[in-house]
């Protein structure tokens, strides 16, 4: 999926097609987070919370490919058509409601639906739901460099302390995850 996605989301500007590429970056890494944190506090399918992880930003590459399909219609002189700023700024602004609309559309269970739908506030009645999960998850990854879009780091660490003291993990087994996060991707910077 990801080699059949590259040509879809290359850009001649190199910053740009960086960005395209930490979309993935950042949704797979939320994915594995979200997996492994479901496992640690026992959730009953694991890979739920893994799916719902891999499709909590899934707005984002749709909003990415029509933006580049906008610069592919320039022509030849395309590079530098939009700051990459700007362009983070329309995915940020559209790529929720997008995402929503997929997974009605697609059908695809409540708690997808719900991660989907809200990676910024914790249910605090359903301390461990796939939603939560991957809200703490998506918090992790950002503080781990999985970015997939601006982030203000104050926010990530709050959300990360919310989350631990919501599900029951400890700093070090967040440390640890965080360790192994880069070797499960295969970054190696």
């Amino acid at each position: 999926l990801e080699h059949g996605a590259r040509q879809l989301f290359h850009s001649p500007d190199k910053r740009i097609r960086a960005s395209s590429a930490q979309i993935w970056e950042h949704s797979l890494a939320v994915a594995i987070l979200a997996r492994d944190v479901g496992a640690l506090v026992h959730v009953d399918d694991p890979d739920a919370c893994y799916l719902a992880g891999l499709l909590h930003d899934v707005g984002k590459p749709v909003v990415a490919g029509m933006l580049l399909e906008a610069e592919r219609s320039l022509g030849q002189d395309r590079a530098g058509w939009m700051d990459p700023a700007d362009w983070w700024s329309i995915i940020a602004r559209t790529h929720r409601p997008i995402a929503i609309a997929l997974v009605a559309k697609w059908q695809l269970p409540s708690d997808v639906a719900e991660a989907v739908a809200d990676c910024s506030d914790y249910d605090a009645g359903n301390r461990q739901s796939p939603a939560n999960i991957v809200r703490f998850a998506n918090a992790v990854a950002k503080a781990q460099g999985y970015l997939a879009g601006p982030a203000d780091a104050e926010e990530v660490d709050a959300l990360v302390m919310i989350g631990q003291s919501m599900l029951g993990i400890d700093s070090e087994v967040v440390a640890r995850l965080g360790r192994s996060l880069a070797e499960q991707i295969g970054k190696t910077d």
